[in-house]
């Protein structure tokens, strides 16, 4: 027997389908979260630890006198003597 017009709801149908959407959503937006995550797990230390690139440099002296300042390289033990700019706070 064949439905009549009357006794299907097309409420029932627009519903199904809405539902079934968020359904759907809602899966699709957790899978997504799940894999964006993914790759923090891999991102543990590994081999290789990391490396600084560039120059160390530790302040060895500061002469508020004449403005200098000895500064030395961490890696060879290199001094290194330079003028300050500005002049100091006390306007010297």
């Amino acid at each position: 027997m064949l439905p009549t017009q009357e006794s299907v709801n097309p409420l029932v149908t627009v519903k199904e389908h809405t539902m079934i959407r968020h359904i759907f959503h809602r899966g699709l937006l957790a899978g997504l979260l799940v894999l964006s995550l993914t790759p923090l797990v891999h991102a543990g230390d590994g081999d290789h630890p990391p490396v600084s690139r560039g120059i160390v440099l530790t302040i060895m002296a500061l002469d508020p006198k004449t403005h200098m300042a000895t500064l030395r390289v961490d890696d060879d033990g290199q001094e290194f003597h330079g003028f300050l700019e500005g002049g100091g706070a006390g306007g010297m």
